[in-house]
């Protein structure tokens, strides 16, 4: 009997890590922060689990910062060499 248990849950595993990943992104905000790096990406992060939700390369080496326009839909990033890039919503 063991092994007809354990193969129901088995089938059942992918169903329930399934409806746990849409539970978790319903339950977001959408709320986001952006963070600026000498790694040459400007990443967004989920202001509610702090999970990594995009990462956007830069033109340019070291990201010094970063900013977020009033409406959420824009981004910009400076670089180390004076250089400006800004993010359209396509890539936001």
């Amino acid at each position: 009997m063991n092994g007809v248990h354990e193969a129901a849950e088995a089938r059942d595993a992918p169903e329930k890590e399934r409806a746990t990943a849409e539970e978790e992104w319903r339950y977001r905000s959408g709320l986001f922060f952006a963070s600026a790096g000498y790694d040459g990406f400007v990443k967004l992060w989920s202001a509610d689990d702090w999970q990594l939700l995009k990462r956007l390369s830069t033109d340019a080496g070291k990201v010094m910062s970063v900013d977020v326009s009033s409406d959420g839909n824009m981004l910009v990033s400076g670089t180390y060499n004076r250089n400006f890039q800004l993010f359209a919503p396509e890539e936001v």
